[in-house]
């Protein structure tokens, strides 16, 4: 751009809005690299995808060219002192790389005509002491088991902090227009479009988060209707798979997302039953006299010839008392399925643990299958009532 005198017009700022998101840059014209690194940036904060830089470098000719953004999109200036406590990507651009292919592939995933079915999962962890990390992915249901593998999960924000309402709703905040764009009109990727729906699973603390609802410890805590926790030991009631509407609830984070496609994670259901049927057993072992000279080698001995490796210790937080070695859960299943509960409690009771544990192993095979009739339904609530009883 010139001015009338022909003297050059240097561009020094610029402010990018994206519905309550504004982004003001600023940049030195004589350093080409960290200007360069600007404009990439900003399209990044604000989810602006290519075609959305199109649009904009038509009004704005300074701008990058399609070739300058190109080659910089993947060399970013870091400058240190800017770094925050998370960072996030785009959805629809990482659709826009994976698609393809997911499409060409030897073997392809997708064919056209196809529903691209999105699954959206987060989970915290402890780094240390000190230090909580939250991350958010996303996966492609089409790929069935291939699913399962890491490396076919895509992050799509990581920050520092906790599981809290107050925190994840920024991250909603962050993908909620973009995910009710996909959600209703799919998206278009080399002249074809693509239908989406879109999915969320995680562990009962991530989802009641997301979903705006009460504690599980809270009187209404249910995630699909509006069980009251005084009357939860009686499972002949009936409840209308829903909503639960009793609950206190905050705002959706993720309301693209249907209700029926939210969906506990079974992983984290295997662990916890697993968990409390081992202590279980485990504390009523402690209290045998022999336990530490015999019970404990044989135990870890019965786990070995079930190819899980298994010991005891003495607990470094709490005196006196034991602890074992924490399974995941292919070694958990393996437990589940073989270990010989018969050998260490006799009797009726040894048989009715045992019967525990195998069933149990049972019901989480049933609901691990891709679909079940409207039959194997009815019969897995007649399985988990018995269980129930049973334990």
């Amino acid at each position: 751009m010139v001015s009338k005198s022909r003297e050059p017009i240097c561009l020094r700022s610029m402010e990018l809005e994206n519905g309550t998101n504004i982004i003001n840059i600023k940049y030195n014209s004589t350093l080409d690299p960290i200007r360069l690194d600007a404009y990439i940036r900003a399209c990044d904060e604000a989810l602006l995808g290519r075609d959305g830089y199109r649009r904009l470098a038509a009004v704005e000719q300074p701008i990058l060219d399609d070739d300058e953004y190109q080659e910089n999109s993947d060399g970013i200036v870091v400058n240190e002192q800017e770094i925050g406590n998370g960072v996030y990507q785009s959805i629809r651009t990482l659709l826009q790389t994976l698609i393809p292919i997911w499409n060409k592939s030897v073997s392809p995933i997708l064919q056209p005509g196809d529903t691209i079915n999105l699954k959206l999962s987060g989970d915290g962890r402890n780094v240390d002491h000190k230090q909580n990390h939250v991350m958010l992915t996303f996966c492609l249901l089409n790929k069935k088991d291939e699913v399962l593998k890491p490396d076919h999960q895509h992050c799509i924000c990581l920050y520092v902090g906790k599981e809290k309402y107050e925190t994840l709703a920024k991250v909603g905040h962050l993908f909620k227009f973009q995910l009710s764009d996909l959600q209703e009109n799919g998206i278009f990727v080399d002249g074809v479009h693509w239908s989406i729906e879109l999915f969320f699973s995680g562990d009962w603390k991530f989802m009641y988060n997301i979903m705006g609802l009460n504690a599980p410890n809270s009187k209404y805590f249910c995630l699909y209707c509006d069980c009251d926790s005084s009357a939860r030991w009686d499972i002949n009631l009936k409840w209308k798979i829903n909503k639960n509407t009793q609950s206190k609830k905050k705002p959706e984070l993720f309301p693209a997302i249907r209700q029926e496609n939210y969906i506990p994670d079974e992983l984290h259901l295997l662990l916890r039953i697993s968990d409390v049927l081992m202590e279980c057993l485990f504390n009523d072992l402690f209290k045998k006299k022999d336990f530490e000279r015999l019970i404990k080698s044989q135990i870890e001995q019965a786990m070995k010839s079930i190819n899980v490796h298994f010991e005891f210790f003495k607990s470094k937080f709490h005196s006196g008392k034991w602890d074992w070695t924490s399974l995941m859960g292919p070694d958990k299943k393996k437990v589940l399925q073989h270990f010989p509960v018969t050998n260490f409690i006799s009797g009726k009771r040894g048989e009715d643990i045992q019967e525990l544990w195998r069933n149990f192993y049972d019901l989480y095979m049933i609901i691990r299958r891709p679909s079940l009739t409207d039959s194997e339904i009815d019969d897995l609530e007649v399985k988990v009532k018995e269980w129930i009883y049973l334990f």
